[in-house]
Order: structure tokens, then sequence, then C-alpha cells
């Protein structure tokens, strides 16, 4: 699909995963890049020589959570788990590995136990009040649209969207107590997830609630289930922090001028604020 063919904005229900992120389109992840710097940007997502990103076991049990509590009918199509007792250590069992593998090509080889932590995830879920957001929700729908002041090309490709709020599911292996969630949306720029998010539905559907859920949910047994939705503020700082971060992309594209961190040059540091104060200064 050519989407630069399209009129835009638009939204499609069926693109996979893997073909929307190889898409053109500025996402939520790309721009949060900027954070780091122009040169982090680029070299991660516009060098010709960037390597394959790669796919960490973290990476994987999120998409596998996600499938089974979003897309379960999925499971079965894309999943396939590897038999139990492969001694993968001797040749016999990388054999009958390969066998299984190339029985099941096109699926994603995935061990028992990650399967079951998973099912108990999203057992957790679904049990939690707030899983009830997730009923009638249309699930990775990916959309574009153009931004109307540098003219870029955007995309978002919210996990679940109703007409009235987004919601956006988390894995964590830590706990999803207020504080903690709190220092995560600060840490991983999950305010400026919810604005991007939040535009594109605008932009595509024309939706104005304004509503972004964060449904957090702990690896860690029992699996506790955190649901929160982000405050007016919160979203208005992530538009913010976006807009400059989009200005400054479309700046480095038009002068092909990615400066790295702190430009290159040497610069003073001491210690952060909360450190200082801690200690008295």
């Amino acid at each position: 699909m050519d989407i630069l063919s399209e009129s835009l904005p638009q939204l499609y229900p069926d693109i996979p995963g893997d073909t929307y992120h190889a898409m053109p389109g500025l996402s939520s992840s790309q721009l949060k890049s900027m954070a780091i710097s122009p040169a982090h940007f680029y070299g991660a997502h516009v060098d010709p020589l960037r390597p394959e990103r790669e796919d960490t076991p973290q990476f994987k049990l999120g998409r596998l959570v996600h499938t089974v509590v979003l897309e379960p009918d999925k499971y079965v199509m894309d999943y396939a788990v590897i038999p139990d007792g492969l001694n993968l250590r001797t040749k016999a069992g990388k054999a009958e590995l390969a066998e299984y593998e190339a029985d099941h090509a096109g699926k994603e080889m995935v061990k028992a136990a990650d399967v079951e932590l998973a099912f108990r995830m999203r057992d957790a879920v679904m049990e939690h009040s707030s899983g009830v957001l997730l009923d009638g929700a249309r699930v990775e729908h990916s959309g574009w649209w153009y931004d109307d002041r540098t003219g870029e090309l955007l995309k978002y490709r919210p996990d679940a969207r109703k007409d009235s709020a987004i919601i956006d599911l988390k894995t964590t292996a830590g706990p999803v107590d207020y504080d903690t969630v709190q220092k995560a949306i600060w840490n991983f720029n999950y305010h400026t997830s919810a604005a991007h998010y939040l535009d594109g539905d605008a932009a595509c559907m024309g939706t104005q609630h304004n509503t972004f859920v964060l449904l957090f949910v702990s690896k860690q047994w029992p699996h506790e289930v955190g649901a929160y939705y982000l405050d007016q503020d919160a979203i208005e700082l992530g538009r913010r922090q976006n807009r400059t971060w989009l200005h400054r992309i479309s700046d480095c594209f038009k002068n092909e001028h990615w400066p790295p961190v702190n430009d290159g040059q040497i610069t003073e540091i001491g210690l952060p604020p909360w450190a200082m104060k801690k200690l008295g200064a």
C-alpha cells in the first residue's frame, strides 16, 4: 500500500504491525527519539546503514501479551509453542526444533512458560474493572495524516480505541502503584505519546474526547493491574513537546543537518536538582 497516494487523513483496520512500522510517517516513538538528539533520531530511523532493531525477550513477551489480550483470535494463527523437553544443547534437540519450526513456518516460536505468563496477565486485565474499556474497542488500527504546520507525514497505531477514549496497554516488570506509574510516564514520555495518539484520532476520525487511558499489567505475581487516565495538563505539555520535536525534525530534514548531543561540545554538568536538595545545597 502506498500511503502517499491515498487521500489523507485516514484510518486503516487491517495493516499488520510489521508493515505499519516499515511504512513512511513519523510515529510517536520516532518523535521521542529527538529527546536524545537529532543525531540519535537520524541514526535510529533514517540512516540507511542502521542495523535492524534487536528483538529482545521483553519485546517478544510484550507482543505476546498484546496479542492474547487485544487480538486473541490471532494467537493460534501467529504463534507456535516450543515443545517441552527439547535439549537444545544436543544435535538431536536442535534438529527436532528445526523440524518443528519448519512445520509451523510463518509463526513466532514461544516458550510454554511465556504463554502461561501471558495468559495469566490477560486474565488479570479481563478480571479488573478496567477490562470493560476493551469491550467493543477497535484494536491495532493504523492511521496517517499530515501535520498542518510542517507538512510532515505522521502516523499512529493505538492499541485500542473507542470514540470516547484511546487505551494503551503496558506490560511492566514492576509494580503498578500511582508513584511508580507517574515516574514511568515521565521517564518514557507517555504523555507525548498520548498527545500524538489523540491528535491522530482527531485528524483521522474527528474525535474530540481527549481521553487517554494507560492500562498497566505487571509481569510479577499476582499480576496487578493499574488503570490511569492522563490529566489535561500532562496531555497539553505532551502536545507542546511534540510540536518542538516535530519542527526540529522538519528543519533537520530541510537542512540535511542532524546535530549530536550538546552539538558535540564538551559541556559543564553537575548533580541533578533532587540530589542537591537531598544534600542540603
